[in-house]
């Protein structure tokens, strides 16, 4: 009986070892073709083209990038995507490059570097990313989308600096929270207005001071030029024109 069940157990064995294996994935091609895949982004991206973008994403996508919040959806996406567009100088060039993948022709994990060349013709390795792909049809799109940067943020290059008092009917809420709603329509990393108060009455005058801090002058002219901020910056107008009366008002860059 039990040499019976052992030549049963050969012969499933031998005919298992007979079927024909399915033939391995040939990551070689596959990243060729997510490199490909990538250069379509890298266009899309530079052309701030939203709806480009969103091709290469699944749409149960999730993205991670640098000092933002997790975003999860097609939707989500389309909506976080909007913003950074609107602020976008797209005289900075991206390219995005595969290092390296692993997995399978379902499924796989790329790894590659981000590059950017000024408009003045230099280029920076600024930045790394990891996503995860899925073959969908005979696509592959992107299921997560994590990057991160080299380096630490310097100090901004480009501020422009508010130093007032608060007039008689303007409350610091009310400043405070029109700033928000600035912060709000800006979608670079770092960038924004920031309101500090003076920290005793030791000073007559100049009890506030509000800046915006920006990482170029480059990127304060498209943050101002997008259409987000301006219509943030119109709510302000009635606000701000009461603050313009009496305030030190500078634009300033950093000395390097």
């Amino acid at each position: 009986m039990k040499k019976h069940t052992t030549l049963l157990a050969l012969a499933a064995l031998f005919f298992v070892a007979c079927e024909p294996q399915p033939p391995k994935a040939d990551l070689a091609q596959i990243k060729t073709e997510i490199q490909e895949a990538e250069k379509r982004y890298a266009e899309a991206y530079n052309a701030a083209d939203v709806e480009a973008l969103l091709a290469l994403y699944a749409d149960d996508a999730q993205g991670m990038s640098n000092e933002r919040p997790l975003i999860s959806g097609k939707e989500n996406l389309r909506k976080d995507l909007t913003k950074e567009m609107a602020d976008r100088n797209t005289d900075y060039k991206f390219t995005f490059t595969t290092i390296d993948i692993s997995g399978d022709e379902n499924t796989l994990v790329e790894t590659g570097l981000t590059t950017i060349t000024h408009p003045d013709g230099k280029t920076e390795t600024s930045g790394k990313y990891l996503a995860v792909w899925k073959k969908q049809g005979d696509k592959w799109l992107i299921t997560h989308d994590i990057s991160n940067e080299n380096k630490p943020r310097g100090p901004m290059g480009y501020k422009s600096i508010h130093l007032l008092d608060l007039p008689k009917d303007v409350e610091e809420a009310e400043l405070a929270d029109a700033l928000a709603r600035l912060n709000a329509a800006i979608s670079v990393p770092g960038a924004g207005y920031f309101l500090y108060k003076v920290e005793d009455d030791s000073d007559e005058t100049y009890h506030y001071y509000f800046e915006g801090a920006w990482p170029s002058k480059a990127a304060y002219d498209a943050i101002h030029g997008s259409e987000g901020w301006k219509k943030a910056a119109d709510e302000m107008k009635g606000l701000y024109q009461k603050l313009e009366a009496d305030q030190i008002y500078r634009k300033v860059m950093l000395v390097e």
